[in-house]
């Protein structure tokens, strides 16, 4: 065969394969773009696990949560609800478990089994209510609409740390779905007396 025709077919076929190259980069992107937009995300890590066991360590940050913020935006300057908490909590937090005494050892150590027995003291479940409750709701109104169509409005009463009980609604409706909120659309009051009076029953408080 000619030496330039040999040489002419081999260019050809170099810029066809060129331009196929081209056309199938262009499809993966869009093929990879669509996944991200409609394929399934990485799974939402519940905000606290129900039922689990106390351990030494998360009792001793339960009871002296308040001491270790406080330690952090001392020596950090990051205060506590601020982003870059996170980054310091985990450190701060294995220094204090290390460095209690053999008798807060032993005394945290008892409150491990006494908890995981008998449950939580009232001081530590409005702590958990307080800075907890909402994003669990939320987690599980999401969680239950995804799995199971299901739409939820909730009502909870809860006391906090001085006593005081505190009744509250949560409505995830339209961060759901493209749903609407319940609450801005409907005149669901009407029920909160009825709520009210039930929580006060239930916590031995007097109804008016």
């Amino acid at each position: 065969m000619d030496a330039q025709l040999l040489k002419s077919r081999k260019l050809v076929s170099a810029s066809g394969h060129s331009h196929w190259q081209r056309t199938h980069d262009v499809h993966v992107k869009v093929y990879r773009k669509w996944l991200q937009n409609h394929g399934e995300t990485k799974k939402a890590k519940p905000p606290i696990t129900l039922g689990r066991r106390w351990t030494y360590r998360s009792v001793v940050e339960s009871l002296r949560k308040k001491e270790l913020l406080k330690t952090i935006e001392d020596e950090t300057g990051v205060k506590p609800g601020e982003h870059g908490m996170m980054n310091h909590y985990s450190k701060y937090l294995t220094e204090m478990v290390e460095s209690l005494t053999e008798k807060e050892v032993e005394e945290a150590t008892e409150i491990v089994i006494d908890w995981n027995k008998q449950g939580v003291p009232p001081e530590v479940q409005s702590d958990i209510a307080r800075w907890k409750s909402d994003d669990i709701l939320q987690y599980v109104a999401k969680e239950m609409f995804k799995r199971a169509g299901m739409r939820l409005f909730m009502l909870s009463a809860w006391k906090n740390e001085k006593g005081k009980l505190m009744v509250s609604s949560h409505d995830y409706n339209d961060e759901i779905g493209k749903g609407e909120s319940f609450s801005q659309s409907s005149d669901w009051q009407t029920i909160l007396p009825e709520w009210e009076d039930y929580a006060k029953k239930q916590f031995g408080e007097q109804t008016t």
